[in-house]
Protein backbone atom coordinates (compact mmCIF):
# COMPACT_ATOMS: atom_id res chain seq x y z
CA UNK A 1 0.00 0.00 0.00
CA UNK A 2 1.36 3.47 -0.88
CA UNK A 3 1.89 6.84 0.75
CA UNK A 4 1.89 10.22 -0.95
CA UNK A 5 5.57 10.20 -1.95
CA UNK A 6 4.74 7.19 -4.16
CA UNK A 7 2.97 9.66 -6.43
CA UNK A 8 5.89 12.07 -6.85
CA UNK A 9 8.79 11.97 -9.30
CA UNK A 10 12.12 13.74 -8.93
CA UNK A 11 12.25 16.77 -11.21
CA UNK A 12 14.34 16.11 -14.32
CA UNK A 13 16.73 18.67 -15.82
CA UNK A 14 16.32 20.19 -19.26
CA UNK A 15 19.05 19.70 -21.89
CA UNK A 16 20.27 23.25 -21.23
CA UNK A 17 20.45 22.63 -17.48
CA UNK A 18 22.35 19.36 -18.02
CA UNK A 19 24.89 21.11 -20.27
CA UNK A 20 25.36 23.93 -17.76
CA UNK A 21 25.74 21.40 -14.96
CA UNK A 22 28.55 19.67 -16.84
CA UNK A 23 30.30 23.01 -17.30
CA UNK A 24 30.20 23.75 -13.56
CA UNK A 25 31.25 20.20 -12.65
CA UNK A 26 34.25 20.35 -14.99
CA UNK A 27 35.29 23.69 -13.52
CA UNK A 28 35.28 22.30 -9.97
CA UNK A 29 37.28 19.28 -11.13
CA UNK A 30 39.86 21.61 -12.68
CA UNK A 31 40.26 23.48 -9.37
CA UNK A 32 40.76 20.25 -7.49
CA UNK A 33 43.14 18.88 -10.10
CA UNK A 34 45.27 22.04 -9.86
CA UNK A 35 45.66 21.52 -6.10
CA UNK A 36 46.79 17.92 -6.63
CA UNK A 37 49.28 18.91 -9.35
CA UNK A 38 50.77 21.68 -7.20
CA UNK A 39 51.49 19.11 -4.51
CA UNK A 40 52.76 16.36 -6.83
CA UNK A 41 54.83 18.56 -9.15
CA UNK A 42 56.19 21.25 -6.86
CA UNK A 43 55.66 19.77 -3.41
CA UNK A 44 53.44 22.72 -2.53
CA UNK A 45 50.65 21.60 -0.23
CA UNK A 46 47.59 23.81 -0.50
CA UNK A 47 45.39 23.51 2.59
CA UNK A 48 43.29 25.73 4.88
CA UNK A 49 45.31 27.58 7.54
CA UNK A 50 48.53 26.33 5.94
CA UNK A 51 51.61 28.06 4.56
CA UNK A 52 49.72 29.17 1.45
CA UNK A 53 46.57 30.18 3.29
CA UNK A 54 45.87 33.18 1.07
CA UNK A 55 45.94 31.03 -2.06
CA UNK A 56 43.80 28.33 -0.40
CA UNK A 57 41.21 30.97 0.55
CA UNK A 58 40.99 32.07 -3.09
CA UNK A 59 40.51 28.49 -4.27
CA UNK A 60 37.85 27.85 -1.62
CA UNK A 61 35.94 31.00 -2.59
CA UNK A 62 36.09 30.06 -6.28
CA UNK A 63 34.85 26.54 -5.63
CA UNK A 64 32.09 27.82 -3.35
CA UNK A 65 30.96 30.25 -6.05
CA UNK A 66 30.70 27.44 -8.60
CA UNK A 67 28.89 25.18 -6.12
CA UNK A 68 26.33 27.93 -5.55
CA UNK A 69 25.80 28.26 -9.32
CA UNK A 70 25.48 24.49 -9.58
CA UNK A 71 22.78 24.51 -6.90
CA UNK A 72 20.97 27.40 -8.56
CA UNK A 73 20.98 25.57 -11.88
CA UNK A 74 19.91 22.11 -10.77
CA UNK A 75 19.60 21.96 -7.00
CA UNK A 76 21.97 19.01 -7.07
CA UNK A 77 25.67 18.47 -6.27
CA UNK A 78 27.44 15.18 -7.18
CA UNK A 79 28.60 13.02 -4.28
CA UNK A 80 32.27 13.47 -5.24
CA UNK A 81 32.01 17.13 -4.18
CA UNK A 82 30.24 16.46 -0.87
CA UNK A 83 32.49 13.62 0.26
CA UNK A 84 35.35 16.05 0.76
CA UNK A 85 36.38 19.66 0.18
CA UNK A 86 38.63 20.87 -2.63
CA UNK A 87 41.54 20.20 -0.26
CA UNK A 88 40.65 16.52 0.05
CA UNK A 89 39.42 16.84 3.62
CA UNK A 90 36.01 16.81 5.30
CA UNK A 91 34.71 20.32 5.90
CA UNK A 92 31.68 21.85 7.56
CA UNK A 93 30.24 22.94 4.23
CA UNK A 94 30.65 19.51 2.60
CA UNK A 95 28.79 17.90 5.51
CA UNK A 96 25.96 20.42 5.19
CA UNK A 97 25.74 19.99 1.42
CA UNK A 98 25.75 16.20 1.79
CA UNK A 99 22.78 16.55 4.17
CA UNK A 100 21.01 18.84 1.71
CA UNK A 101 21.40 16.27 -1.08
CA UNK A 102 19.36 13.76 0.94
CA UNK A 103 16.22 15.74 0.12
CA UNK A 104 14.87 15.12 -3.41
CA UNK A 105 13.46 17.90 -5.57
CA UNK A 106 10.05 17.96 -7.27
CA UNK A 107 8.14 20.66 -9.09
CA UNK A 108 5.58 22.66 -7.14
CA UNK A 109 3.00 21.64 -9.76
CA UNK A 110 3.23 18.01 -8.58
CA UNK A 111 2.36 19.03 -5.03
CA UNK A 112 -0.51 21.20 -6.26
CA UNK A 113 -1.81 18.24 -8.26
CA UNK A 114 -2.01 16.17 -5.07
CA UNK A 115 -3.66 19.08 -3.24
CA UNK A 116 -6.29 19.38 -5.98
CA UNK A 117 -6.93 15.63 -6.11
CA UNK A 118 -7.36 15.17 -2.35
CA UNK A 119 -8.70 18.61 -1.37
CA UNK A 120 -5.51 19.23 0.59
CA UNK A 121 -4.06 22.66 1.34
CA UNK A 122 -0.47 23.90 1.13
CA UNK A 123 0.36 25.96 4.20
CA UNK A 124 3.47 27.60 5.64
CA UNK A 125 4.63 25.34 8.47
CA UNK A 126 4.24 28.35 10.80
CA UNK A 127 0.48 28.24 10.18
CA UNK A 128 0.22 24.77 11.76
CA UNK A 129 0.86 23.35 15.21
CA UNK A 130 3.39 20.84 13.92
CA UNK A 131 4.36 19.70 17.42
CA UNK A 132 0.73 18.80 18.09
CA UNK A 133 0.63 16.90 14.80
CA UNK A 134 3.65 14.81 15.76
CA UNK A 135 2.19 14.12 19.20
CA UNK A 136 -0.90 12.56 17.59
CA UNK A 137 1.29 9.67 16.50
CA UNK A 138 2.52 8.90 20.02
CA UNK A 139 1.12 5.88 21.83
CA UNK A 140 -2.41 6.17 23.19
CA UNK A 141 -1.45 4.89 26.66
CA UNK A 142 1.13 2.70 28.38
CA UNK A 143 -0.86 -0.48 27.76
CA UNK A 144 -0.39 -0.41 23.99
CA UNK A 145 3.34 0.32 24.05
CA UNK A 146 4.36 -3.29 23.48
CA UNK A 147 2.29 -3.38 20.30
CA UNK A 148 2.62 0.18 19.00
CA UNK A 149 5.91 1.86 19.66
CA UNK A 150 4.35 5.22 18.85
CA UNK A 151 6.50 7.32 21.15
CA UNK A 152 9.55 6.37 19.11
CA UNK A 153 7.71 7.09 15.86
CA UNK A 154 6.65 10.55 17.06
CA UNK A 155 10.22 11.18 18.21
CA UNK A 156 11.61 10.12 14.84
CA UNK A 157 9.24 12.53 13.07
CA UNK A 158 10.38 15.44 15.25
CA UNK A 159 14.04 14.54 14.67
CA UNK A 160 13.61 14.25 10.91
CA UNK A 161 11.76 17.56 10.73
CA UNK A 162 14.35 19.37 12.87
CA UNK A 163 17.19 17.97 10.78
CA UNK A 164 15.52 19.16 7.58
CA UNK A 165 14.74 22.60 9.02
CA UNK A 166 18.28 23.02 10.40
CA UNK A 167 19.92 21.88 7.15
CA UNK A 168 17.89 24.41 5.17
CA UNK A 169 18.73 27.14 7.70
CA UNK A 170 22.47 26.46 7.76
CA UNK A 171 22.80 26.13 3.98
CA UNK A 172 20.98 29.46 3.68
CA UNK A 173 23.28 31.10 6.21
CA UNK A 174 26.29 29.77 4.29
CA UNK A 175 24.81 31.34 1.11
CA UNK A 176 24.63 28.02 -0.75
CA UNK A 177 20.89 28.45 -1.26
CA UNK A 178 18.50 31.39 -1.19
CA UNK A 179 16.29 31.95 1.86
CA UNK A 180 13.64 29.21 1.99
CA UNK A 181 10.12 28.91 3.34
CA UNK A 182 9.03 25.56 4.74
CA UNK A 183 5.52 24.43 3.78
CA UNK A 184 3.31 21.46 4.50
CA UNK A 185 0.93 19.73 2.09
CA UNK A 186 -1.79 18.36 4.35
CA UNK A 187 -5.50 17.98 5.06
CA UNK A 188 -7.39 21.14 5.91
CA UNK A 189 -7.61 20.10 9.55
CA UNK A 190 -3.92 20.99 9.97
CA UNK A 191 -4.65 24.68 9.38
CA UNK A 192 -4.47 26.88 12.50
CA UNK A 193 -5.92 30.31 11.70
CA UNK A 194 -4.79 31.76 15.02
CA UNK A 195 -1.18 30.98 14.15
CA UNK A 196 -1.55 32.76 10.84
CA UNK A 197 -3.04 35.86 12.45
CA UNK A 198 -0.38 35.97 15.16
CA UNK A 199 2.49 35.29 12.74
CA UNK A 200 4.63 38.35 12.06
CA UNK A 201 5.10 37.50 8.41
CA UNK A 202 2.28 37.22 5.86
CA UNK A 203 2.98 34.14 3.75
CA UNK A 204 1.11 32.73 0.72
CA UNK A 205 -1.09 29.62 0.93
CA UNK A 206 -2.58 27.32 -1.69
CA UNK A 207 -6.21 26.15 -1.56
CA UNK A 208 -7.67 23.77 -4.17
CA UNK A 209 -10.63 24.82 -6.28
CA UNK A 210 -13.24 23.00 -4.19
CA UNK A 211 -12.13 25.00 -1.13
CA UNK A 212 -12.25 28.30 -2.98
CA UNK A 213 -15.23 29.65 -1.02
CA UNK A 214 -13.46 28.95 2.29
CA UNK A 215 -10.29 30.59 0.98
CA UNK A 216 -12.26 33.68 -0.05
CA UNK A 217 -13.98 33.91 3.33
CA UNK A 218 -10.70 33.61 5.19
CA UNK A 219 -9.16 36.22 2.91
CA UNK A 220 -11.81 38.68 4.10
CA UNK A 221 -11.64 37.76 7.79
CA UNK A 222 -7.92 37.35 8.47
CA UNK A 223 -6.74 40.93 7.72
CA UNK A 224 -9.29 42.30 10.18
CA UNK A 225 -8.37 39.75 12.83
CA UNK A 226 -4.68 40.49 12.26
CA UNK A 227 -5.30 44.19 12.96
CA UNK A 228 -7.27 43.35 16.08
CA UNK A 229 -4.49 41.08 17.27
CA UNK A 230 -1.95 43.90 16.95
CA UNK A 231 -4.20 46.14 19.01
CA UNK A 232 -4.44 43.65 21.87
CA UNK A 233 -0.90 44.44 22.98
CA UNK A 234 -2.33 47.34 25.00
CA UNK A 235 -3.40 46.37 28.50
CA UNK A 236 -6.77 48.05 28.91
CA UNK A 237 -10.17 46.70 29.85
CA UNK A 238 -11.61 47.39 26.40
CA UNK A 239 -8.70 45.55 24.79
CA UNK A 240 -9.19 42.56 27.11
CA UNK A 241 -12.83 42.45 26.06
CA UNK A 242 -11.71 42.62 22.42
CA UNK A 243 -9.42 39.67 23.01
CA UNK A 244 -12.31 37.63 24.38
CA UNK A 245 -14.23 38.41 21.21
CA UNK A 246 -11.26 37.36 19.10
CA UNK A 247 -10.96 34.10 21.02
CA UNK A 248 -14.61 33.37 20.28
CA UNK A 249 -14.09 34.24 16.61
CA UNK A 250 -11.17 31.85 16.30
CA UNK A 251 -13.04 29.07 18.06
CA UNK A 252 -15.84 29.46 15.52
CA UNK A 253 -13.34 29.51 12.65
CA UNK A 254 -11.69 26.36 13.97
CA UNK A 255 -15.04 24.60 14.17
CA UNK A 256 -15.93 25.74 10.64
CA UNK A 257 -12.64 24.45 9.26
CA UNK A 258 -13.02 21.10 11.03
CA UNK A 259 -16.56 20.78 9.68
CA UNK A 260 -15.36 21.67 6.19
CA UNK A 261 -12.66 18.99 6.49
CA UNK A 262 -15.22 16.39 7.55
CA UNK A 263 -17.45 17.22 4.59
CA UNK A 264 -14.74 16.54 2.00
CA UNK A 265 -15.95 13.46 0.13
CA UNK A 266 -13.05 11.11 0.81
CA UNK A 267 -13.00 12.07 4.50
CA UNK A 268 -16.71 11.36 4.90
CA UNK A 269 -16.37 7.98 3.19
CA UNK A 270 -13.30 7.03 5.23
CA UNK A 271 -14.77 8.10 8.57
CA UNK A 272 -18.00 6.19 7.88
CA UNK A 273 -16.06 3.09 6.87
CA UNK A 274 -13.64 3.15 9.80
CA UNK A 275 -16.34 3.98 12.34
CA UNK A 276 -18.38 1.06 11.09
CA UNK A 277 -15.33 -1.19 11.42
CA UNK A 278 -14.66 -0.01 14.98
CA UNK A 279 -18.33 -0.45 15.91
CA UNK A 280 -18.34 -4.01 14.59
CA UNK A 281 -15.22 -4.82 16.63
CA UNK A 282 -16.34 -3.31 19.94
CA UNK A 283 -17.74 -6.55 21.32
CA UNK A 284 -14.45 -8.32 20.57
CA UNK A 285 -11.99 -5.73 21.86
CA UNK A 286 -10.95 -4.78 25.36
CA UNK A 287 -10.82 -1.12 26.34
CA UNK A 288 -7.14 -0.59 25.46
CA UNK A 289 -7.53 -2.23 22.04
CA UNK A 290 -10.64 -0.17 21.34
CA UNK A 291 -8.73 3.04 22.07
CA UNK A 292 -6.07 1.96 19.60
CA UNK A 293 -8.67 1.23 16.92
CA UNK A 294 -10.27 4.63 17.48
CA UNK A 295 -6.84 6.26 17.27
CA UNK A 296 -6.26 4.52 13.96
CA UNK A 297 -9.50 6.05 12.66
CA UNK A 298 -8.24 9.52 13.53
CA UNK A 299 -4.76 8.96 12.04
CA UNK A 300 -6.07 7.61 8.76
CA UNK A 301 -8.19 10.73 8.36
CA UNK A 302 -5.04 12.83 8.70
CA UNK A 303 -3.54 10.90 5.79
CA UNK A 304 0.08 11.60 4.78
CA UNK A 305 1.43 15.15 5.17
CA UNK A 306 4.43 16.21 3.07
CA UNK A 307 6.83 18.84 4.42
CA UNK A 308 8.92 20.69 1.84
CA UNK A 309 10.86 23.90 1.25
CA UNK A 310 10.75 26.40 -1.61
CA UNK A 311 12.58 29.60 -2.36
CA UNK A 312 11.00 32.34 -0.24
CA UNK A 313 10.51 34.58 -3.27
CA UNK A 314 8.14 31.96 -4.77
CA UNK A 315 4.45 32.75 -4.27
CA UNK A 316 3.01 29.27 -3.83
CA UNK A 317 -0.52 30.57 -4.48
CA UNK A 318 0.23 31.74 -8.04
CA UNK A 319 0.26 29.57 -11.20
CA UNK A 320 3.65 31.06 -12.08
CA UNK A 321 5.10 29.05 -9.17
CA UNK A 322 4.24 25.70 -10.76
CA UNK A 323 7.69 25.13 -12.27
CA UNK A 324 9.51 26.18 -9.10
CA UNK A 325 11.57 23.60 -7.23
CA UNK A 326 10.35 22.11 -3.96
CA UNK A 327 12.82 20.18 -1.80
CA UNK A 328 10.99 17.34 -0.02
CA UNK A 329 11.97 17.02 3.64
CA UNK A 330 9.51 14.53 5.12
CA UNK A 331 6.42 12.47 4.35
CA UNK A 332 4.82 10.55 7.20
CA UNK A 333 1.71 8.69 8.24
CA UNK A 334 -0.06 5.40 7.52
CA UNK A 335 -0.14 3.62 4.19
CA UNK A 336 -3.43 3.72 2.32
CA UNK A 337 -5.07 1.28 -0.12
CA UNK A 338 -3.84 2.07 -3.63
CA UNK A 339 -7.44 2.25 -4.86
CA UNK A 340 -8.01 5.25 -2.59
CA UNK A 341 -5.42 7.29 -4.48
CA UNK A 342 -6.28 5.99 -7.94
CA UNK A 343 -9.98 6.73 -7.40
CA UNK A 344 -8.95 10.30 -6.58
CA UNK A 345 -7.10 10.69 -9.88
CA UNK A 346 -3.50 10.04 -8.84
CA UNK A 347 -1.00 7.83 -10.70
CA UNK A 348 1.46 5.71 -8.76
CA UNK A 349 5.16 6.24 -9.61
CA UNK A 350 7.14 4.80 -6.65
CA UNK A 351 10.42 6.65 -7.19
CA UNK A 352 12.86 5.02 -4.74
CA UNK A 353 14.71 8.30 -4.24
CA UNK A 354 11.95 9.35 -1.82
CA UNK A 355 12.52 6.41 0.53
CA UNK A 356 14.98 8.38 2.68
CA UNK A 357 12.40 11.09 3.46
CA UNK A 358 9.39 8.80 3.95
CA UNK A 359 8.47 7.48 7.40
CA UNK A 360 5.58 5.05 7.21
CA UNK A 361 3.41 4.25 10.21
CA UNK A 362 2.60 0.54 10.28
CA UNK A 363 0.09 -0.03 13.09
CA UNK A 364 0.69 -3.79 13.05
CA UNK A 365 4.45 -3.82 13.43
CA UNK A 366 6.43 -2.21 16.29
CA UNK A 367 8.62 0.68 15.16
CA UNK A 368 12.11 -0.01 16.43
Amino acid sequence: MPVLTNFLSVQELSEEEVALNEKYINTIREYRSAIVHMNQTFGIRIEPKGKFEEFSDILYDKEKDVLIKLLENSGYIPKEFTDCSCFGTEANYTIRLANLMKYPIVSVSQLKQIADALSFVILPIDYTDIEKVFSLYAKADSQDYQYYNRDYYAYSLRSAFCEFRDTIKVCTEMSFINPQTIYILAPLSFYDVWREVSCEEILPKYFPTDLFSLSTTLGLIIPTQRNLYKMTSANTESIREMKKTMDMNFQMLKQSIEECHRRINWVERMVDSLNAKVASMQVKLNEAELKIAQLETMLYCLLDPIIFAVDSKVDISKPVSNNARARIGLCFGPEMPVDFFINNGLTIISDKRFDTVTKILDPKVPIV
